[in-house]
Order: structure tokens, then sequence, then C-alpha cells
């Protein structure tokens, strides 16, 4: 048995009063919250018969054509609401109880502000109805998405819900999200063709719970955003109109709307916030001047001066139909931390998409600049999604020439849910051909976060403190400082095929040289299971400089970090099998410096350990802090230095000095290359 109930909607026009306060401080102005005297819905009480739902709305005016109305008068006037009207028609809504397990949809009738719909036999009341038509199926989770808005007033969702407990009594609609009026000022001659606005809860998307006298909301973690492509300016602003979601006073540090713009070739950005509270229903004023310079781009080169400028470049190296070069410049410190954290994966929120491949020929110059807190979220399809490659740069391409150099990544983290040869760094994933200098890798002391988060069941893996895998790759000058920690995804202990991990590489071979290279971080992979032995080849492996080092050149590099690991790791201080090279002048602690394939044997000169070896090439020693090693290892490097058609740029400008340092008692690397020890 089946119920038709029809819905009667009637015009009527009341005056309601609005009261605006402004805030400002320095180039911002804060939302600005206004009260009505008045609800802005409200009802008018029918019979109770044939279950007459009427909705009564205000209008200021003539009828309007949008679902949502705005009126402005004098900006000091208290005359500011919004004001919500039925379409002609063609409206719906849902109607739905606690326990239903299907909606129900009210239609408007063509014309006419009346609503027929059916109610299921055996509902019982409170009834809920919702604006528009949702695919919920009870009222306990009803979606909520405010993230697809352009910022015309016309456009946007305005959800409200109405509860219905007695037979005939009215359907009172209520609003469910408020509204701001948000005014760029832009700078002089600027006309960006694309806005991009982003909020951890502002432009919420979830569910609501209509059930009880309140409202619930559930919003997911990460942030939101939508972009405005070619934003009508007018005297110099940009004015939206943004369906945004209501906020306690007690979640403020959630009421931040970050904003960016761009024409092309420049990119401005910012942010507003407020510590008051979001109600549903009213409407609020924003305006802020743009005056934050991100970017500026010419020259096939992003000149950057904010964590904004940084990831718009990184979103346009990521773009596969973009073929330009793309070059990096930093300008200042970046704190990666500044921006909301809109990249999310199975439950992690980051501010940093892994970037697929940089472009042919580009260069990333750090300019001696330091980027705090990136979080690196992976698992995303990449350009070459064989291997998968996650870092700040997922992949130098082959015969690219890619060039990254001068900066220090401070407390960066990695999220990776890819299960298949998996490939991380934090500077870069997989580098072909590249050229990597000048880098650091420091820890955040005040962070417990593991660095590296893997899917809970892998197969491979290969993890580097700065790359994950060097084929053809020369890197020089990169220390690592950063203790290396890894953990599952889902936060459980994780498990793979196989584990290759190194203070600087994960992996490398064909001719990929290490040049004054430094590991003094400590990694622990006891909570890491292997599910496989390989009889023919080792899939664990766990050394200082790279774990397996094939066809690979060491010179002037050193690990002073600890490996803790079980059993049957390989466990060496540079690393495994250095094949076919000559390698000179390095140290490790703890450990052997390295193993000799002994079909095709490379040659270490000048190596120091203090595990015993019969590894020719390689002395034993307990205490590494002294004249005789130093000595010994600079003169490997002069022997080096010396090598017949070696470039300048892969000569050593170092040399190994002894530290006068407490805190490091170990040889140093120290500017100036270096010369034979005097008789």
């Amino acid at each position: 048995m089946t119920t038709n109930m029809t819905a009667h909607c009637k015009e009527q026009s009341k005056a309601r009063k609005m009261k605006k306060t402004l805030f400002a401080a320095a180039s911002l102005m804060m939302f600005a919250a206004c009260s009505n005297t008045e609800d802005v819905l409200q009802n008018d009480k029918v019979a109770n018969e044939g279950r007459l739902v009427t909705v009564t709305t205000t209008l200021p005016g003539d009828t309007p054509d949008s679902r949502v109305v705005l009126t402005e008068e004098n900006s000091d006037t208290d005359s500011r609401k919004i004001a919500v009207k039925w379409k002609e028609s063609g409206e719906t809504f849902s109607v739905m109880t606690a326990t239903s397990t299907a909606t129900q949809t009210f239609t408007q009738t063509g014309g006419s502000n009346d609503f027929t719909g059916t109610l299921t036999d055996g509902w019982t009341q409170p009834y809920y109805a919702f604006y528009p038509v949702t695919p919920a199926t009870d009222a306990t989770a009803v979606p909520y998405d405010l993230s697809t808005q352009t910022g015309a007033l016309g456009e946007a969702t305005n959800y409200m819900y109405a509860v219905n407990t007695t037979d005939g009594e009215e359907y009172n609609f209520q609003h469910l999200n408020a509204i701001v009026k948000f005014t760029l000022n832009l700078p002089e001659n600027y006309a960006p063709t694309s806005l991009s606005l982003v909020s951890d809860r502002l432009l919420a998307k979830g569910t609501v719970n209509l059930t009880g006298k309140s409202v619930a909301y559930t919003n997911e973690l990460s942030a939101h955003s939508i972009t405005v492509e070619n934003p009508t300016v007018a005297n110099g602003k940009i004015t939206l109109y943004l369906h945004v979601s209501p906020m306690a006073a007690s979640e403020a540090s959630k009421n931040t709307l970050h904003f960016r713009t761009h024409d092309g070739s420049k990119g401005y950005s910012g942010s507003i916030s407020t510590s008051k509270e979001i109600k549903a229903g009213k409407y609020y004023t924003a305006t802020v001047d743009v005056t934050t310079h991100d970017y500026d781009y010419a020259s096939s080169t992003y000149t950057v001066y904010s964590p904004w400028g940084l990831r718009a470049w990184g979103e346009m190296i990521a773009n596969p139909s973009d073929n330009a070069v793309a070059s990096c410049t930093l300008i200042n410190n970046m704190d990666m931390g500044t921006l909301p954290n809109d990249v999310e994966i199975e439950g992690h929120a980051g501010n940093w998409k892994t970037t697929g491949q940089m472009k042919k020929s580009a260069i990333f110059d750090g300019a001696n600049k330091t980027i705090s807190d990136l979080r690196i979220i992976g698992g995303y399809a990449q350009l070459n999604t064989t291997p998968n490659c996650v870092g700040f740069i997922g992949h130098c391409y082959m015969g690219y020439n890619n060039v990254i150099k001068n900066v220090t990544f401070k407390g960066a983290t990695v999220v990776n849910n890819l299960i298949r040869n998996c490939y991380i760094g934090i500077v870069v994933g997989y580098s072909m051909e590249a050229n990597i200098s000048g880098i650091t890798i420091e820890s955040n002391q005040d962070s417990t976060e593991p660095v590296f988060r893997i899917y809970d069941d892998n197969t491979i893996v290969r993890i580097g403190s700065i790359v994950g895998y060097a084929w053809k790759t020369n890197l020089k000058n990169c220390i690592n400082n950063q203790d290396l920690t890894i953990a599952g995804i889902n936060g459980s202990n994780p498990a793979c095929n196989s584990l290759w991990i190194g203070g600087i590489a994960g992996e490398t071979t064909t001719y990929s040289s290490f040049l004054q290279c430094v590991n003094n971080g400590d990694f622990d992979v006891n909570n890491v299971t292997i599910k496989v032995n390989w009889p023919t080849r080792p899939n664990r492996i766990a050394s200082g400089i790279v774990s397996q080092m094939v066809k690979a050149q060491f010179v002037a590099c050193a690990n002073t970090g600890s490996i803790t690991a079980p059993t049957q790791y390989l466990i060496y201080g540079i690393g495994r099998d250095a094949t076919t090279n000559a390698n000179y002048g390095c140290y490790t602690l703890n450990y052997a410096a390295a193993t000799i394939n002994t079909d095709t044997p490379a040659t270490l000169t000048g190596f120091y350990d203090s595990v015993s070896t019969d590894v020719t090439g390689v002395t034993q020693v307990t205490d590494f802090n002294t004249d005789a090693v130093v000595n010994g290892m600079n003169e490997a490097l002069v022997t080096y230095n010396s090598t017949e058609g070696l470039a300048d740029t892969k000569k050593c400008d170092k040399h190994w000095a002894t530290s006068n340092d407490p805190n490091y008692p170990y040889p140093v690397l120290v500017e100036g290359a270096p010369t034979p020890t005097a008789e």
C-alpha cells in the first residue's frame, strides 16, 4: 500500500534584518558574520489533511530565475540576507526515514508550487526531506559535497533539509550551508586565467546525519578544492559566491580558505581565516588583497617565491601533455607545512603529489634553500607506470639530462600504496642519466611520523633517502642526516618479497657514480617481513650508501649510520658487489665496506672499515679520526683525480680532514681538491 502526498508551496514576503560586522587584520578581512532577526526560511501552518507540506520563502522583489538569491543594498546597512525560492518548475527533493532502504522523490508540478510524491507503506515518522534529490537510502548518511561549485551564486547546490514529525505538519526547510561573498583585490594589470580555492572544511565533502535535532557532519580527511577557469575580473577584483560548510568556533583551525591564481606567466596566492563560528543559513563577506607572489614563468624557468609556486611547478611537470621545458629556481625557503594537506591516499593526507617525470633538459636549482615539511603522496599513475616511482620528483627519464642541485629537504615523509616494483626516494624515485648534487636530507626532530610508509603487502621495494633507483646517474655532495624509518600504510608492519635499502640510494646499476656522499642516518628494518626466499639472488640488502652497486663507482664516500636488520640480511657499509669499477677513498663504521664479485672484480683503493675483511684495498681500523686514515684516503683521491680523461665535473673538489667536533669524531670532507701527502 502506498499513500500519495502533495506538497503545496506558497510564497510569502516578510521583512528581515541582518547585521554585519567586518573584521580586518593587516591586508585581510575576516569572514563577517551577520545575524537575522528571523529564520531565513519559514513556513505556514496548514490543516492536518492530505499531509500537505508548505514551504515559505522570502523574496527580495521580483521572482528570480536562480535557486538562491542574494540581496545587497548599501554595505553599511543591515539588509543583507539569503533568500530562497523554488523555481517555476522541475524542482525535486527526497523524503526518507532513519531506517528506510530507499528514498522517495517529490516533484514540483509544472507551473506551480505544488509537489507530489509517494510515501512507502510502513514508514513511520519522523520523515526527513532533503534538497536536492539524493542517492542516499536513509537519513543517517546523506552525501554532502561543496567541492564542485564554480563561484556563481545560482550554480552551487544550496543544501536544505526538513523534518516532519506529525501528520499534517509542514516541512520547515532549513539551510545546511552558509554563503561567503569572497572578493580578491588583484595586483594592478593582473588578470588571472585560473583561480583555485582550497580549504580543509569550508569546501567540505562528506555526509550529513539528519536525525535528531542537530545535524552531524562527517567530513573526509583531506582538504578539497575548486577551480574557476577564466574568472571574471571587474575593476581589478574577482568576486565569487561560495557555499561553505558550517563550522564551530572551536574548529577555527580548519576555517582557512587558501587561494591561488595564475595567468600563465605569474602566480599569486594567499589565505583568509576566521575565529568566528560559521552558521548555516547565514551570509558572510571576505575580502583579501592578493599580494603573495608565488612564481614567475619566463625563458622556460619557474622562479619560485612561495610554497604555492613550488606546487605550481610540480603540477606543470606532472602534466604529460605539456612538453615545454620547465626548470625551477627557488628564491626563498619553502615551508610546505603552510599548504593544506589536500592530497590523500589510504587515510594519509599530504601536500605534494608525486610529479611524474621532469621535462627534457629541465634543471631544478634549490639555490641552497630548504624545503621543509614536505609530505609526499604516491600511488598515482606515472608517465612510466612500470616501475612505480615515488618522490619529490617521480622520474628523471633517460636522455633528458636532468639536473637537481643545491637544496635541503627537512622533515620530508613519503606515503605510497602501490604494490609492484616500487622505487622510493625523498628526492627522486627513479633516476636515469641525471645529475644530482648538493642535496642534504635533515630530520624534523619534533616528528615521530615514519619517513616511509609502504603498502602492507608489497612485491619489490627499493628505498633510498635521496634516490630509490639510480641508472647512469651521477650523485655528488649528497648527505643524509635523517634516520630512515619504515611502516605499513595502514599502521601494520609491512611485508614484501624483496627490500633493498640504502642511506643514499636503494639500488644502482650501469655506471652510476657517488662522489663525496655521506650517510649519517640510522635505519632499522626488523619490522619489515620478507615473504619469500630467492635462491639465486639476495632479496634482503641494507647498506650505508647503496644496497646493490652493480657497475657503480664510489669516491670519497662515508657511512657513520647504524643498520639494524635480521640475520638474513646482507649488510654493508658502502654497498654490495662493487663490480668492474675502480673505487677510491671511502670509510664506514661498524660494517665491512663492500663485497667483491670474484668473476668481474672491482678495485678498492684507500678504503677503511672496522670489520675484519680480506678484500684487497680495505684496511681495518678502530679509530678513523686519525691522520693515517685521512692521509690514506686522500692519497687514493689524488690517484682518482689523475685518471686520464676524467672530466673536471667528476673530479674531487673536496678532501678528507680530521674532525674537531666531539659530537662527530670521524673524518669530514672540506673544500679543496686533495693534494699528495708531504714526505
